[in-house]
C-alpha cells in the first residue's frame, strides 16, 4: 500500500473542511454540546487528582500511557500547562533512563518485549505535536524501530504481546495503532500507518465475531480464540479503529474495508449496551457481569470521535449524553475514578467477572480521553 502524503498543516486544513461538510457545522448538530455534569469541570477535577496521586513520574507502560495520553488531551483541550508540564516530566524521566532496555526487557523482566511499552509512544507524540522537541520524536521512533525491526509475529505479521509470544491479544492494536498513526501524520513516512492498517486487518480476520464484537485473544499455536467478548478488549479496539481511520486518506484502497469492520464493531456495542445504566458489562454479551468504567469511558470516547469524524453516527445520538451521565457518576468525591477492572488476562468467564475493581491508571486515562472529546 502506497499513497501520497501532503504536509500536516495541509492535512489539517483538509480535515476541518471535511469535518465541517460532513456535520453541518458545530453546536445543535451535536447532541453533546452543553451535557451535565460539566466535561471541563470533570477533566479538572481528575487531572487535578492525579497531579497530587503522582508526584514522581510513573512508570512507562500501558495504564500509564492512556493516563498521561488522557492528561494531554485535557492539558490542551482546556489549554492547561499544568496537565502538560506533568506528561513532560513523566516523558523526560524515562527519556534519560533510557528506552533501549525497557523495550527489550531487562534481565529481570518476566516478559521480554512487552507490548505495554509501546502504548506510551502515543502521548509522547501528542507531547512533541504540542511542543515541537525532536527528543520526543525520537522516542517514539525507538518504540517504532523495535515494533518494525524485533517484535515477534505470528505467520501472517501479526504482533504477539510480548517476545517469542504468537498470540494476538486485541490491546495490543492501541500500543501500536495511535502512535503509528500520529508518526506518519507528522512525519510524512507511511510505513507507519501501513502497519497499524495491516494490523488491524490482521487482528479483524482471527478476532472479530459475526455480531462484530472482538474476543480477547487468538492463539495461533492452537488456532483457537481464548478468552470472552471482553468489554475493556472492544474499548481498546474501538479507539485504535478511530485514530487509524481520523490519519486515513479517504482514497486508499484499505478505507472502505476498514471502515465497514469499525461500524460493525459499534453496532455490536450498541447493541449490548445495558440499557439501564447506559454503561457496558465488563464481558459484553453476559449482562450478570458487572459494569465496568474503562470499557464504557473507551467506547463513549470512540462514539464521540466517530460522530465528529463523520465516519459513524449511531442511530439514537442521545446514547452519547446519557453514557456520558452515568460515566460521570464514576468518580469520587476526591476526583478519583472508580470501578475499573484490574488488568486481565484471556481466561474463563468467571475470573473476568470476579476481577477485582478499583481505581488504575487506565481507567482514569479513558476517562480523561472522554471527557476531553466533549468538551473539544
Amino acid at each position: 500500500m502506497r499513497y501520497p502524503l501532503a504536509h500536516p498543516k495541509m492535512i489539517l486544513s483538509a480535515a476541518i473542511s471535511l469535518l465541517v461538510a460532513a456535520l453541518g457545522g458545530c453546536g445543535p448538530d451535536r447532541p453533546w454540546a452543553g451535557v451535565q455534569p460539566s466535561p471541563e469541570q470533570a477533566m479538572r477535577r481528575v487531572a487535578d487528582r492525579v497531579l497530587q496521586d503522582f508526584p514522581e513520574p510513573p512508570p512507562f507502560d500501558w495504564g500509564e500511557g492512556v493516563l498521561m495520553a488522557g492528561m494531554m488531551r485535557a492539558g490542551m483541550v482546556l489549554d492547561e500547562p499544568r496537565y502538560i508540564d506533568f506528561v513532560k516530566q513523566w516523558a523526560d524521566h524515562w527519556r534519560k533512563q533510557g528506552l533501549a532496555e525497557l523495550l527489550a526487557g531487562s534481565p529481570n523482566d518476566q516478559l521480554k518485549g512487552y507490548c505495554g511499552r509501546w502504548g506510551p509512544g502515543y502521548p509522547v507524540m501528542l507531547l512533541y505535536e504540542r511542543t515541537g522537541d525532536e527528543a520526543y520524536l525520537d522516542m517514539t521512533r525507538q518504540i517504532a524501530a523495535f515494533i518494525m525491526n524485533d517484535a515477534t509475529r505470528t505467520r501472517d505479521g501479526g504482533l504477539g504481546h510480548w517476545r517469542d509470544n504468537k498470540e494476538l491479544w486485541v490491546d495490543t492494536l492501541y500500543m501500536v495503532g495511535p502512535p503509528f498513526a500520529h508518526l506518519t501524520k507528522v512525519t510524512g513516512d507511511p510505513r507507519y500507518l501501513e502497519e497499524a492498517v495491516r494490523q488491524l486487518n490482521i487482528y479483524q480476520s482471527h478476532t472479530q465475531e459475526a455480531n462484530g464484537l472482538f474476543w480477547h485473544m487468538y492463539d495461533e499455536v492452537s488456532g483457537e480464540r481464548k478468552g470472552v467478548l471482553w468489554g475493556r478488549g472492544n474499548g481498546w479496539v474501538a479507539m485504535s479503529y478511530v485514530k487509524v481511520l481520523e490519519h486515513l486518506p479517504r482514497r486508499s484502497p484499505e478505507y472502505a474495508e476498514l471502515l465497514a469492520d469499525f461500524r460493525r464493531l459499534m453496532d455490536g456495542l450498541l447493541a449490548v449496551q445495558d440499557k439501564e445504566s447506559h454503561m457496558w458489562h465488563t464481558v459484553l454479551d453476559h449482562p450478570e457481569t458487572y459494569l465496568e468504567t474503562s470499557a464504557t469511558a473507551m467506547i463513549l470516547g470512540s462514539l464521540i470521535d466517530a460522530d465528529r469524524l463523520g465516519i459513524y453516527r449511531p442511530a439514537d445520538r442521545g446514547v452519547i449524553p446519557r453514557t456520558w451521565a452515568a460515566l460521570a457518576k464514576k468518580v469520587d468525591a476526591d476526583g478519583r475514578v472508580f470501578d475499573v477492572s484490574g488488568g486481565t488476562m484471556p481466561q474463563p468467564l468467571e475470573v473476568y467477572a470476579e476481577k477485582a475493581k478499583g481505581t488504575y491508571t487506565w481507567g482514569t486515562g479513558a476517562f480523561l480521553l472522554a471527557a476531553a472529546s466533549l468538551h473539544e
